[in-house]
């Protein structure tokens, strides 16, 4: 079960970094442009029942 979405980013410098959050993982990632263009990312709580 994917829950907790946070979209953040629209950096638009060639070099930067985004990490996820204690217990998130990246779930999307979303560029526009070339190396100085926009990108987003896309991080989520990921759980396992059953």
């Amino acid at each position: 079960m994917i829950s907790s979405l946070l979209t953040c980013g629209a950096s638009g410098r060639r070099s930067h970094s985004w990490q996820a959050g204690y217990g998130k993982v990246m779930t999307g990632r979303i560029h526009y442009g070339d190396e100085n263009g926009k990108t987003w990312y896309r991080f989520a709580t990921v759980s396992f029942e059953g």
